[in-house]
């Protein structure tokens, strides 16, 4: 009776989403016409200008792609940058020395020529990475620099008051060294600031005047007196490209060689892999699971989206699958676009609704000796899902823990549904290097709480227990990799916003519904360096959007977990709130690794039972 009951309740639920579905794309083919004619007029427009900037500008190289303008429409309380914070550690420097004068630590480096020919010069061509980004007749694009001036670009991250000479002032009254708080006030202050060029460029880079302080308890400095940890800070217009891009961009500066040598890896699950999915339904019998996308484009997942594979790097899929994936997308895209943009309830809490001011805060953790990244390796295997959803089940607890001592002038209480933007990489790195944007968003819901029963005012909530709340997190992030959101918004972004103007993309760009952007990008497996140092430590925050003013990255680099924040004050008004969200989120992961370690035990213990079982039988029977 209880299947029969399940299996209608989710025939009528299906039912009712074919009929959104058919509703939606009536709808759609109603406003087709007219959509379709403004569409050709902005096609029209757009070619016009091209050949008028061709013919007008001797510097003129192309106009921007949708996924690149996406990102070049910006406010000044969050411009698209992405900003990389490197500690170089640098070895056998006379004890004492005062190192606050940039030249000597790019000295150490070789010269700053290196690193413009490097990107200049075959193998790796980065051509993009010397144009200014300009903005004529509501359209971006590229232009070429008639005069390009490293010094421009690779500049000291002044510390130290510029008029400071160790003869002048008592040594003790200007540290040689800098504190890592210190160090994060400065790295909040630029986070946002212009790039050169008067933000026409598309980077810099900040080099630190003073090493890190020694007693600095996240940083390991063995043998401090002869290994100095040099802050870099590198800012990136995110016009220029995507976190994978540009991680293959730093690598291939550092190695000189393929990103395959360093040990960077593309994890593949960050691209909706439907035919894993079509296994596990099929495994696990989850019919309740499967949503209206799902069921039309379950017959053709398995090879409209098949990935390439190293041994035949160069396969595409076949001319039917396209077109069958197409009309797909083409017949359930309205539905996906309508829920995302209404049915979906912009954010409520202490995080979310107010005017950005522009000015960050900027905090981090850093996994010293890479227990952490073990530790959700460990959950990971042990309940069998996927890494990103360990690091949002702890998100999860630690926003509930946030809310709890900050969400007090909010009369609903402690959301049960935080919306977080989650960026995922729809095509596959090739071996040819290219700087670009190949990344889709969609939006997570992020259960926080338990709304309490019996309670009609809704300010009263249960909390969840660890398992309850693992598994509630894994549900949505099931329900999201199920649905085509990501696939709608890439082909929006990809297409559909290369026609749009500037002030088409700035109503349509603006995120208003979300608390959270949440990257996590995995970075290389071995230790780089550059000119005979070492890169220790890497982080990295992602820009913010509209109202939506905290943003959470994690990135792997050589075994270790760095974690980082960065939110605008209108919503965390210190960087000690901002620790406190990361501290909790590192507390939440050590519970899980408990949990994980206690299933394995128990898992061992029936497992060594069965053994014993079977062979207490086997001599039975002999």
């Amino acid at each position: 009776f209880s299947e029969q009951s399940k299996f209608q309740h989710w025939l009528q639920a299906m039912i009712l989403r074919l009929m959104f579905s058919a509703a939606c794309l009536i709808l759609a083919i109603i406003i087709a016409p007219f959509i379709g004619v403004i569409m050709i007029i902005l096609i029209c427009y757009r070619k016009g200008i091209h050949f008028y900037l061709k013919v007008t500008q001797p510097h003129y190289v192309q106009l921007f792609e949708g996924l690149d303008a996406i990102w070049a429409v910006e406010e000044e309380t969050s411009r698209s940058i992405i900003n990389v914070l490197a500690f170089f550690e640098v070895e056998d420097l006379e004890e004492g020395k005062i190192y606050w004068i940039p030249s000597g630590i790019l000295t150490n480096w070789g010269k700053k020529k290196t690193i413009v020919n490097r990107l200049a010069t075959p193998p790796l061509p980065c051509e993009k990475l010397f144009y200014l980004r300009r903005q004529r007749f509501g359209y971006f694009y590229w232009e070429q620099q008639a005069k390009f001036e490293i010094e421009d670009y690779i500049r000291p991250m002044i510390t130290i008051p510029p008029d400071y000479e160790s003869f002048k002032y008592n040594s003790s009254q200007f540290p040689h060294r800098i504190s890592e708080e210190t160090l994060k006030n400065i790295v909040g202050e630029l986070s946002n600031t212009k790039l050169p060029k008067d933000h026409e460029a598309c980077w810099e880079i900040l080099v630190g005047s003073q090493p890190m302080d020694k007693s600095l308890s996240s940083f390991s400095l063995d043998n401090f007196t002869n290994r100095l940890h040099y802050p870099v800070l590198f800012r990136i217009h995110h016009s220029l490209g995507d976190g994978i891009a540009l991680m293959q961009l730093l690598v291939s500066v550092m190695t000189n060689n393929q990103t395959k040598s360093a040990g960077l890896h593309i994890e593949q699950s960050k691209i909706v892999n439907f035919q894993h999915k079509l296994k596990c339904l099929l495994r696990n019998r989850q019919l309740s699971s499967i949503n209206q996308h799902q069921l039309a484009l379950i017959l053709v997942q398995k090879n409209s989206y098949k990935l390439p594979t190293s041994s035949d790097p160069n396969q595409k899929p076949e001319i039917f699958s396209k077109i069958i994936q197409t009309i797909c997308a083409l017949v359930l895209s309205p539905a996906s676009l309508i829920h995302q943009v209404i049915m979906k309830a912009t954010d409520r809490n202490v995080l979310h609704g107010p005017q950005l001011t522009g000015y960050k805060v900027i905090a981090w953790y850093r996994d010293q000796n890479g227990e952490l990244f073990k530790q959700i390796k460990k959950v990971k295997n042990c309940f069998n899902i996927r890494f990103t959803e360990v690091l949002l089940t702890a998100l999860s607890a630690s926003l509930e823990k946030y809310f709890e001592t900050h969400q007090v002038s909010y009369k609903d209480g402690i959301p049960g549904i935080v919306n977080i933007v989650i960026p995922a990489r729809m095509e596959q790195p090739t071996s040819k290097f290219d700087l670009n944007n190949r990344f889709s968003v969609a939006m997570f819901q992020l259960p926080v709480s338990q709304a309490a029963e019996n309670n009609n005012q809704g300010n009263e909530y249960n909390k969840f227990s660890l398992r309850n709340r693992l598994e509630a997190v894994c549900h949505n992030s099931e329900m999201l990799r199920n649905s085509i959101d990501y696939q709608v918004n890439y082909w929006l972004l990809k297409v559909v916003a290369t026609y749009l103007t500037k002030s088409m993309l700035t109503a349509v760009a603006r995120s208003s519904q979300s608390t959270l952007i949440v990257s996590n990008v995995m970075g290389p497996t071995k230790e780089l360096n550059f000119a005979g140092s070492k890169l220790q430590d890497i982080f990295f925050w992602v820009p913010h959007r509209g109202t939506t003013g905290v943003g959470i990255s994690v990135l792997s680099y050589k075994g270790h977990l760095q974690i980082g924040i960065m939110a605008d004050r209108a919503v965390v008004h210190c960087k000690e709130d901002a620790q406190m969200i990361i501290d909790e989120m590192v507390a939440e992961m050590n519970k899980f690794d408990k949990v994980a370690s206690f299933q394995s035990d128990r898992n061992a213990r029936w497992f060594v039972n069965q053994i014993v079982t079977k062979s207490a039988l086997a001599k039975s029977f002999n």
